[in-house]
């Protein structure tokens, strides 16, 4: 009998697991890129946002690099997201966009319309790709003090874990799939 409440202990376990949330946070502004992950009441912050001091190197010889790594990765992670249609919920997204018009006025204006024109673009993807997106804003404004162009966005995808379990080996193909391409980019170029 012991042994029924054990399997149904251990089946329980197994199902609250699965159902729990797992929800990716991601913000970027002035300070750089952050990346958190929370699953339940546990939160890990895997990339924060904090400015790097820059340390002054000796001049090396300039290999050309395969491919930069961050674009490797948004590459990979644009993949996954279109392979996995359905599963993952866009909880919130928030872009900011600030055109800088301290210069040339008319180019600030371009660059204002150009702003409002990307919002079609990333509703139209996000539409599209996700299953269900909660909370979208957008906001395209001119400052003609500021110097240069600014982008502020944050946001937060959410799914459960098991639907991240059925999504893991997919994501370690295509991490392992662009780890040989660019090892065989670098090796054609030498």
């Amino acid at each position: 009998m012991w042994a029924l409440y054990a399997a149904g202990a251990v089946i329980a376990a197994l199902f609250l697991i699965a159902v729990i949330p797992l929800r990716l946070s991601a913000k970027y502004d002035a300070d750089g890129f952050a990346l958190a992950v929370h699953a339940g009441p546990v939160s890990v912050v895997c990339i924060p946002s904090k400015k790097k001091k820059k340390i002054k190197a000796r001049p090396k010889e300039k290999k050309a690099p395969a491919r930069p790594p961050r674009r490797e990765l948004a590459r990979v992670l644009l993949e996954v997201i279109k392979k996995i249609p359905g599963e993952v919920n866009v909880d919130r997204l928030h872009v900011r966009y600030i055109a800088a018009g301290a210069d040339d006025p008319f180019k600030a204006a371009l660059s204002y319309g150009g702003g409002y024109a990307l919002k079609g673009m990333i509703a139209a993807f996000l539409e599209n790709t996700f299953r269900k997106v909660k909370d979208f804003e957008y906001e395209s404004a001119v400052d003609f003090q500021a110097e240069e162009n600014s982008v502020t966005a944050s946001g937060q995808l959410s799914m459960r874990v098991w639907q991240a379990a059925a999504i893991a080996p997919k994501i370690l193909v295509l991490l392992t799939k662009s780890k040989t391409d660019s090892r065989n980019i670098s090796r054609k170029e030498r």
